[in-house]
């Protein structure tokens, strides 16, 4: 037979082990918490540090976009068309358009879907084309 002593003493060893395991570890708790603050941080610091691209990067000068109503792409991908169309002219000059415009405004390419003219500060005038 178990004495009471031993009997007592597994009880005490048992519940010390419930015990231990339902306690959290302070630096679990610590870890954790530093994770989903670092997380958090990037997630609002990762688009402000993010460098722009150089090739569609939007001009805080220029005026804004032509268009009214909602864009037939999401306005950053229509405003990046316009600062590309902008910024390169030299590209999209020789890039064909396909709706149309061509024979309805003398377009002569791309460009001219989203750059009507230049201002004497070098500034593009819109055209409303690019927008839808």
């Amino acid at each position: 037979m178990v004495s009471k002593k031993i009997i007592k003493k597994r009880e005490r060893q048992k519940q010390m082990k419930e015990a231990t395991a339902r306690r959290v570890s302070p630096l679990a708790v610590v870890s954790v918490a530093l994770l989903v603050g670092g997380v958090c941080l990037y997630l609002v610091l990762a688009p402000l540090l993010a460098p722009q691209n150089p090739l569609t990067a939007w001009d805080d000068r220029w005026k804004t976009l032509p268009g009214s109503g909602a864009p037939a792409r999401a306005i950053n991908e229509v405003k990046e068309a316009y600062a590309f169309a902008a910024h390169h002219p030299e590209v999209t000059d020789h890039l064909p358009c396909f709706c149309g415009c061509a024979a309805r405004y003398k377009h002569k390419g791309l460009t001219d879907c989203f750059v009507k003219g230049w201002t004497t500060d070098r500034y593009p005038i819109w055209d409303s084309m690019g927008f839808t």
